[in-house]
């Protein structure tokens, strides 16, 4: 990129408000951490279900994120592992282990 085409890009940056800034600031971000996860995957470094396990939607329609919130919470304010995924193993299409 040249001298002017930055001149170009500050300027217009320049030109959005507030909220159109920020709307491109998480698309640009959103582009860089799929290239990123795509860079790690193809490396080697990382898979793919690891970094996206926590949107993972369970069967209630929450996803894996949401539900391990308080779990994790309980584990750190009592010193005791949480339990994985008790509700699953409750009989509700899945067998009991």
């Amino acid at each position: 990129m040249d001298d002017r085409q930055k001149k170009r890009v500050f300027q217009w940056v320049k030109s959005l408000s507030n909220d159109r800034f920020w709307a491109w600031m998480n698309w640009v971000h959103s582009r860089a951490y799929a290239a990123a996860v795509q860079h790690y995957t193809e490396a080697g470094i990382t898979i793919f279900e690891d970094e996206f396990m926590a949107h993972i939607v369970l069967p209630d329609g929450r996803t894996v994120g949401e539900y391990m919130l308080a779990p994790i919470e309980d584990s750190y304010r009592t010193g005791q592992m949480p339990a994985l995924l008790p509700q699953l193993t409750s009989g509700k299409g899945i067998e009991k282990v």
